[in-house]
């Protein structure tokens, strides 16, 4: 199994975890940084604030500016129940584990048409949000990690790996460009850097590359959606 798979699939919580504000972000009335404005746990894994139905997500690549080089984007989008559970937008999960504070923990999943399985395991800050996201198989384990400012925004991710002695690190940082009235993100410009180097018993980076996103997203409410306030 190679390593860009099992990263594809540990990114799937980047895609939905982390946000960043910044002036050009919408005000709010509701309590729009606290982790109490999240209907369920399952709210707060995906970042999404107030009685959601779904959350469909589509990004592109882009230039620096955000103007956008392709018509293809790629989409994803999942469902909540009634209590605020996740139903649908997990793809090939054979099965999830939670806490007793509900909160996933872990998920088995099939990656290919194989049947060989990758496990991803969540771990939470004292805000209930998510702090790493491991995915491993029997040959190779990765972790991201996400880095919060005071507000609970996130500001970026990183997930190092290392093959022999060839390390890379990729870093992404975010950037709010648009909010909805509950305060959640409706559009973000994302900056992937990475690094390519070799380990001599130091970090030598040889190569940085730079490349830029889009994401938008597409967020439905149940009626009459009440948003709780924070403290």
């Amino acid at each position: 199994m190679n390593k860009t798979l099992l990263g594809a699939i540990s990114a799937i919580s980047l895609l939905t975890a982390c946000n960043q504000a910044n002036n050009n972000s919408t005000t709010t009335t509701a309590d729009s940084t606290s982790a109490d404005a999240f209907f369920s746990a399952d709210g707060r894994f995906l970042d999404v604030r107030g009685q959601v139905k779904s959350v469909t997500i589509k990004s592109t690549d882009c230039d620096a500016e955000g103007n956008t080089e392709s018509d293809e984007w790629s989409v994803q989008t999942f469902t909540f129940n009634k209590k605020g559970m996740l139903t649908g937008g997990f793809g090939p999960v054979t099965r999830i584990t939670r806490d007793s504070q509900g909160q996933i923990v872990k998920e088995e999943r099939t990656v290919d048409n194989e049947g060989d399985v990758a496990w991803v395991d969540y771990a939470y800050n004292e805000q209930g949000l998510l702090e790493s996201v491991t995915t491993h198989n029997e040959e190779w384990t990765g972790m991201k990690t996400y880095s919060y400012d005071k507000e609970l925004n996130c500001i970026s991710s990183c997930e190092p790996s290392t093959d022999d002695e060839l390390l890379v690190e990729e870093t992404e940082e975010f950037e709010i460009l648009d909010r909805d009235s509950h305060g959640n993100w409706t559009k973000r410009f994302i900056t992937n850097i990475i690094k390519n180097g070799k380990d001599n018993g130091h970090t030598n980076w040889d190569t940085t590359d730079v490349t830029y996103g889009i994401e938008i997203r597409e967020i439905v409410y149940k009626e009459k959606s009440k948003l709780p306030l924070g403290d």
